[in-house]
């Protein structure tokens, strides 16, 4: 026999790696993001206090109102990314779910203890 076959321990315990990753990946973008929305709309609203101390000047308006529409679509590319990136690692981390789900539900390759105590994990 040769000693550098992976077991099926190695895989169970690589999908719940696999998995963790995923959750840990999803939060450090939502985070990331999150400050950047932020970063956004601080500005906006800043932006926003500046257009109303400025009205009577109609040359620093059209200017103030150009920049404010420039924040306004990164704010909106922002919150695009960040549905997206979300519902990416959603759908990676149920794929890594239902892998998990399906290698313990095997008879082949778990005992009726494991299926009972992992099986009340998803139902």
């Amino acid at each position: 026999m040769r000693e550098d076959k992976i077991s099926i321990r190695d895989i169970h315990q690589t999908l719940w790696r696999c998995r963790d990753f995923e959750l840990t990946n999803l939060w450090q973008r939502s985070v990331f993001l999150t400050a950047f929305l932020v970063l956004c709309f601080t500005a906006y609203f800043a932006l926003l206090s500046k257009i109303a101390e400025k009205w009577e000047e109609k040359d620093i308006l059209i200017l103030l109102n150009i920049v404010g529409y420039m924040l306004s679509i990164i704010g909106a590319i922002f919150s695009i990314f960040w549905i997206k990136m979300g519902k990416g690692s959603k759908a990676w981390y149920e794929i890594y779910e239902a892998a998990i789900r399906e290698f313990e539900q095997n008879e082949m390759y778990s005992s009726m203890i494991a299926y009972e105590i992992c099986a009340s994990k998803y139902y």
